[in-house]
């Protein structure tokens, strides 16, 4: 998947959505010490998604979805 940049909150809330549809399962994490979310779909990694918080407020998402570089990542899923 080839990476691009999307900005605008009307197009970053689209895209964030196609990844809702297709991830069965989504759980909040920290993604290199910062706070994120793993995706799965059907038992497997599908994508982890970075986000960066400013005065309360998501104001960046990176997603990541290329498994070669998934497996790089440090990733402790949250529980409850």
């Amino acid at each position: 998947m080839a990476s691009k940049v999307v900005r605008g909150a009307s197009a970053v809330t689209a895209q964030a959505l196609t990844f809702s549809r297709v991830a069965g399962f989504a759980q909040p994490a920290l993604v290199n010490g910062d706070a994120g979310l793993v995706t799965r779909s059907q038992g497997t990694a599908g994508s982890r998604h970075g986000l960066t918080i400013a005065h309360g407020k998501i104001v960046e998402i990176n997603i990541l979805a290329d498994p070669a570089r998934l497996s790089q990542l440090d990733v402790a899923v949250l529980s409850d």
